[in-house]
């Protein structure tokens, strides 16, 4: 189904849903400038923020990890004197696991564990499949399941970690129709309301894990936006309350799929002045 959007409507919603104060909202909003000691602090790129179980805020940069307490920043940046240090500066994903741990996601040297109890990291990085290992050392996007499993996707396949042995292995995602490749490029991970592992690719659209039959589940993508079927390239996804899985495509618009029928709802917008398609 095909629903076409003005930009003017999307942005007067925005400032539609801006005007009301939310229940608990604070009368009047302030935002205050964070401030470091440390004179590359204004010329970083922020690149992922996440708010641990303690409260703690961290900031995945372009020159290393921050964590700030309220009061001041830690960072944590590579230096290649200490082998327990951040081994690349440049940070992508941050995602929190069940046991608190913090999982930091890099550009080229792969995955980090941050205990805090020992304030330290635990490096996994690309290797053999049959022994264990990241498929490539680029991360796009980490998922923490809701029974606990920590899912990675690269730039070049994706990798779920066994708790048990400590190790990442990669995760095959072939479709059944031998005519179809899934690219291992993979964008964007989230799970829906069924435990299934939706699969955002960059160039082969969207698919699903099935937990019960184990099988890989492609969705019909089109490689010529905009169309109503999903485009190959997905930027990012999401589950809303209902359930429901949204994704927005490059330059193909935005698409919602419904969780109990399966429906594809297509939204596409149109630039101030243009006829709608």
């Amino acid at each position: 189904m095909k629903h076409t959007i003005p930009n003017w409507v999307l942005l007067s919603g925005i400032i539609l849903f801006n005007s009301f104060p939310l229940p608990g909202q604070f009368d009047q909003l302030a935002f205050q400038k964070l401030k470091s000691d440390r004179p590359e602090f204004s010329l970083i790129s922020i690149l992922a923020i996440h708010q641990d179980k303690d409260g703690f805020i961290w900031f995945g940069t372009d020159q290393g990890l921050y964590r700030y307490d309220g009061h001041g920043f830690k960072v944590y940046q590579e230096n290649p004197l200490d082998p327990k240090s951040l081994p690349d500066n440049t940070i992508f994903v941050l995602k929190e696991d069940l046991d608190g741990n913090l999982w930091v996601g890099s550009q080229n040297a792969g995955i980090f564990k941050y205990a805090s109890q020992k304030d330290e990291f635990t490096l996994y990085t690309r290797g053999d499949s049959p022994k264990g290992g990241l498929s490539d050392n680029q991360i796009t996007d980490i998922l923490v399941s809701k029974d606990g499993e920590v899912w990675a996707g690269t730039r070049n396949g994706l990798n779920c970690w066994d708790k048990k042995r400590d190790k990442f292995f990669q995760i095959d995602i072939q479709s059944e129709n031998p005519n179809i490749r899934i690219s291992n490029s993979i964008r964007q991970i989230e799970q829906d309301q069924k435990g299934r592992i939706w699969v955002g690719t960059g160039e082969s659209g969207l698919g699903y894990l099935d937990p019960d039959t184990k099988k890989f589940v492609q969705l019909p993508f089109s490689t010529t936006p905009p169309d109503s079927t999903i485009y190959a390239t997905i930027s990012s996804l999401i589950t809303d309350y209902n359930g429901d899985i949204w994704t927005s495509t490059e330059d193909g618009g935005l698409f919602r799929i419904k969780l109990e029928t399966g429906q594809i709802d297509f939204y596409q917008m149109w630039p101030p002045g243009d006829d709608a398609p």
